[in-house]
C-alpha cells in the first residue's frame, strides 16, 4: 500500500493510474529524451541498470556495442526501458525512475519534468 501511496503522490493525475496513458506520454517524449541524451547515451546505462530498468543482458550488449551512432544507441536504451514498463503491472513506477534516473543530467532533466508535469504531478 505505501508504493501506492508514493506513486499516488509523484503523478497525482488519474493519468498515472492508466498504463495506457503512461505509455502514451513516455512515448510522447521519445524523440525528445534521444536528442537530449546526445553524445553520451551509454552514460545512462549504469545509472538504469542499477535503477532495474534495463536488464543485465541489455546492459552488456549497449556497453560493448560499436560501429553504431549514439542516436541509436539512445533509441535502443530507450526501447529496452519502454519493454520494462511493459511487463511492469505499475508502468508509473518505470516512468517514475527512470525521471529519477536522469535528473542528475542537465540534457535530461527539463524532459523529466515534461514527463512528470503530463503525468499529472
Amino acid at each position: 500500500m505505501i508504493s501506492g501511496y508514493i506513486e499516488s503522490t509523484l503523478f497525482s493525475g488519474a493519468v498515472a493510474d492508466d498504463n495506457t496513458a503512461v505509455y502514451e506520454v513516455f512515448r510522447e517524449h521519445f524523440d525528445q529524451l534521444v536528442r537530449a541524451m546526445g553524445t553520451s547515451p551509454t552514460a545512462l546505462i549504469p545509472v538504469l541498470y542499477s535503477k532495474q530498468l534495463i536488464s543485465e543482458d541489455v546492459k552488456d550488449d549497449l556497453s560493448t556495442l560499436t560501429g553504431v551512432s549514439n542516436n541509436d544507441k539512445a533509441i535502443r536504451l530507450l526501447s529496452a526501458v519502454e519493454k520494462t514498463m511493459k511487463a511492469e503491472p505499475r508502468a508509473a513506477r518505470v516512468v517514475r525512475e527512470l525521471c529519477e534516473a536522469v535528473n542528475d543530467q542537465p540534457a535530461l532533466r527539463h524532459v523529466a519534468d515534461r514527463i512528470t508535469t503530463a503525468l499529472g504531478e
